[in-house]
């Protein structure tokens, strides 16, 4: 959502609130599960196969739930590495137009066995780089006062989560109304 903010700002008077579940744009954690699952299998060996296949057969591979064409896995992984936050079509950069842009209150959601593709400061990077706007992060787990502890996966899928995550996202959409 904040790439479509930073390119149609026109757009963001249309939205009252948003919530990202364990969002991020670049992975600053070095955690060891990042270490084999970014480093080692979605920077080297994915871009091997998504050339030997012409497209990255993630949903066989139990890689992702979805299959990616080779295009769209190597702009991920661009954006997913520590670089700045630029197009590789054509140039623009993303993180200079939000500089000055309030984009809507975001409530960010971080899972506490979330170890490999969003950590805490994956996503306090990401809410570093989406402008001055009014941004709040919540880590989801027992030693937070919650009924679970919540990884990348079922922080949207688990049972407790509408006990937690999203009586949380209710509260936050409720606090940002429409203007």
């Amino acid at each position: 959502m904040n790439s479509v903010f930073a390119r149609f700002p026109e757009y963001i008077n249309d939205v009252k609130a948003c919530v990202y579940f364990g969002s991020k744009r670049s992975l600053f954690n070095n955690h060891p599960k990042k270490l084999l699952q970014a480093n080692l299998i979605w920077f080297l060996l994915a871009p091997l196969l998504a050339k030997k296949h012409g497209y990255l057969p993630a949903k066989r591979l139990k890689w992702g739930s979805d299959d990616e064409s080779q295009k769209s896995h190597f702009q991920s992984m661009q954006w997913a590495k520590k670089t700045p936050w630029i197009d590789s079509d054509d140039g623009f950069n993303y993180a200079q137009a939000l500089k000055n842009l309030n984009v809507p209150p975001t409530l960010h959601i971080a899972a506490v066995k979330d170890k490999a593709l969003a950590q805490p400061i994956d996503i306090q990077k990401f809410m570093d780089e989406s402008g001055p706007g009014i941004q709040k992060m919540l880590i989801y787990g027992r030693k937070h006062g919650h009924h679970f502890d919540y990884d990348h996966i079922n922080m949207l899928t688990h049972p407790d989560a509408r006990k937690d995550q999203f009586k949380d996202l209710l509260n936050w959409f409720n606090a940002h109304p429409a203007i």
